[in-house]
């Protein structure tokens, strides 16, 4: 007959074979959990080094990242054209949705703040965003401080947006020449003093 660990109905000739030590059902020495136990074994083990937090897939490999605008490291090689179009590709999605989202905001703040028709919040909101000033003339004190505070904003997205699409090129350019630097260091021969 086979009994279960822990079962109360276990026969005295079943439990004759333990030692009376033993803590019940466990085979440890008595007074011992598993918690001493396994902290015990967790000293014995060599340390390893903490896991990353999230697992990111190489940039050679073209896999879909979470990171999208991550480059790689001056160590890495530079990446392949299909993936620096890519990089591109989606550096513009990223300047097109920040000039999109901006666009709205300002013709919607000219057309119920300024009080302007449509087209002409459009046109306003363009040419701020654009660097180039306003073109209708404002009444309104909502519409003046909408408009102040909307040029100010345009300055700095306008200063952003042209970041996002020139950092591409300006990473693989100065990509390329550290790897030449670092190429050149490793082709000359050591000098020792």
């Amino acid at each position: 007959m086979f009994a279960r660990c822990g079962d109360s109905r276990i026969s005295s000739r079943a439990n004759a074979h333990r030692r009376p030590d033993r803590a019940e059902g466990t085979g440890l020495p008595a007074g011992v959990g598993f918690g001493a136990i396994l902290s015990t074994a967790a000293r014995r083990l060599p340390s390893a080094p903490p896991a990353p937090l999230t697992a990111i897939p190489s940039t050679m490999t073209g896999r879909p990242r979470r990171r999208v605008l991550r480059y790689e490291h001056r160590s890495q090689p530079i990446i392949p054209r299909r993936l620096f179009v890519r990089r591109i590709l989606y550096h513009a999605t990223l300047a097109f949705a920040v000039v999109s989202v901006s666009l709205v905001i300002g013709v919607l703040g000219y057309r119920f703040l300024a009080g302007l028709s449509w087209i002409d919040a459009l046109m306003n909101a363009a040419m701020i965003l654009g660097g180039m000033g306003p073109v209708n003339e404002l009444s309104t004190a909502s519409g003046k401080l909408f408009a102040s505070f909307y040029a100010l904003y345009a300055g700095v997205a306008f200063l952003a947006i042209a970041a996002v699409l020139i950092a591409p090129f300006a990473h693989r350019l100065l990509h390329s020449l550290h790897l030449e630097d670092t190429d050149e260091e490793n082709r000359s021969p050591s000098r020792k003093a």
